[in-house]
C-alpha cells in the first residue's frame, strides 16, 4: 500500500508554515510480526501524560517530575517520547511561568541512545541562546542574528500553551508552530524539549535531534537589561539574499 501526505513544516523563525508531500509505502506483516509490533508499542500513549497538578493545598506535587525520573527514547521517525513526564496544568504554567522573563541557562543534545550529551550543545555560526518573556497570550523571543553581524533581536508573537502535553506553541496564521514542551518545573527553574535545528534537514530521520535546555527566571531588572540589549525587531532586519 503506498500512502502520499501532506507535510506541514516550520523552517525558520520568520514563523511561516511550508507545505510539502511525503509519499509511505507499507508491507503487510505477517502474523508473527503483527504480534511483535502490537507487544513493541504496547504503551498507551494518553497513560504517558500522567496526571494533572494541583496546588499545594490540595496535598499535589505542585511542580511535577524531577528531570532525574525521567528518561528519553527516541522513535521513528526521529520523535522523542519523554519517560516519566507529568503534566502541568494551566494554572500552574500561568503561575509560574507567564508574566517572567526566562534565560537559557544551558542546552545539551539528547543522542539517539536517550542520553543526554554532557558537553554544551553548540550552535552554528556562533547563534545565540533563545530568551523569552511570556504574557498572557504574546510572547517576546530574544536571540541573536547570525546573518547580521550577532545582531541582538526580538520578536513578539501569539501564543497558546496546551496542557495535555505541556506544549507552548506559536500561533502563525493561526497554526500552532514551533512546539517546545516543557518537561520539569521548579520555583525559579524549567527544562523543555526544543527541536535541534541543526539535525532538522537531515534525511536520516536518526539525525532528527531534540536539546534539553534549561532555562531560569529573571529578575525584574534582569529583563529590562535583556529587552535594552535586545532592541531590534526582527522583522525590520532586511535578510541576505539566499538565506
Amino acid at each position: 500500500m503506498v500512502t502520499i501526505s501532506e507535510v506541514w513544516w516550520y523552517p525558520d523563525p520568520k514563523g511561516k508554515y511550508e507545505k510539502s508531500y511525503s509519499v509511505e509505502v507499507y508491507e503487510r506483516l505477517t502474523e508473527t510480526e503483527m504480534n511483535q509490533t502490537i507487544t513493541e508499542y504496547k504503551v498507551d500513549f494518553n497513560q504517558l501524560i500522567g496526571t494533572p497538578l494541583f496546588e499545594a493545598s490540595n496535598g499535589k506535587d505542585l511542580f511535577g517530575a524531577k528531570l532525574s525520573e525521567q528518561s528519553f527514547s527516541y522513535i521513528e521517525p526521529g520523535q522523542l517520547r519523554v519517560n516519566g513526564l507529568r503534566q502541568i496544568s494551566e494554572s500552574v504554567f500561568r503561575k509560574y511561568i507567564a508574566g517572567y522573563g526566562w534565560k537559557c541557562e544551558s542546552e545539551h543534545q539528547i543522542e539517539i541512545d536517550g542520553t543526554v550529551n554532557k558537553s554544551e550543545y553548540e550552535y552554528e555560526k556562533a547563534e545565540n541562546k533563545t530568551h523569552y518573556f511570556f504574557g498572557n497570550d504574546t510572547y517576546q523571543v530574544f536571540s541573536t542574528s547570525y546573518y547580521h553581524n550577532n545582531m541582538p533581536w526580538y520578536y513578539e508573537e501569539k501564543y497558546v500553551y496546551d496542557e495535555s502535553i505541556n506544549t507552548i506553541y506559536e500561533i502563525n496564521d493561526g497554526e500552532r508552530v514551533g512546539g517546545n514542551q516543557i518537561i520539569c518545573l521548579d520555583n525559579d527553574s524549567f527544562y523543555l524539549i526544543r527541536m535541534n535545528f541543526k539535525n532538522h534537514f537531515s534525511n536520516n530521520s536518526h539525525d532528527f535531534r531534540y536539546n534539553l535546555v534549561k532555562y531560569t527566571r529573571l529578575s525584574d531588572e534582569e529583563l529590562k537589561e535583556l529587552r535594552e540589549k535586545h532592541a531590534t525587531n526582527f522583522w525590520d532586519l532586511n535578510r541576505p539574499s539566499g538565506n
